[in-house]
């Protein structure tokens, strides 16, 4: 019943964004969006269980999962890690693609 709103992919959206790729797809990757689109027709698997496991360390007062080392929280370099989108934008505090940037530390497992 808490997964009511999963998102689901529709046999006519996928049809949608390819109809539309000819015209567009150029567009979409040169805005760093197109790996958003393919995403978008990809199904996601529910995994309740997980969910329902790391749902109980999360804190809506500080938006961060809080575990007995400490708290942990989404990064801008986990979005781009996980999705592969672009964090290039006026917002940006660093630049992914940029050679003379300095560099992110690799992620530790």
């Amino acid at each position: 019943a808490q997964f009511k709103s999963w998102t689901r992919v529709s046999d006519q959206w996928v049809a949608w964004v390819e109809r539309l790729y000819p015209y567009f797809g150029n567009q979409w990757k040169s805005q760093g969006l197109w790996n958003l689109v393919e995403m978008s027709k990809v199904v996601m698997s529910k995994q309740s269980l997980l969910f329902d496991c790391i749902l109980r360390f999360w804190s809506p007062a500080s938006n961060a999962f809080l575990f007995s080392w400490g708290p942990m929280s989404p990064t801008l370099y986990d979005i781009y890690f996980f999705t592969g989108l672009s964090l290039i934008g006026p917002d940006s505090p660093y630049f992914i693609d940029d050679s003379a940037a300095p560099k992110l530390a690799p992620p530790r497992y």
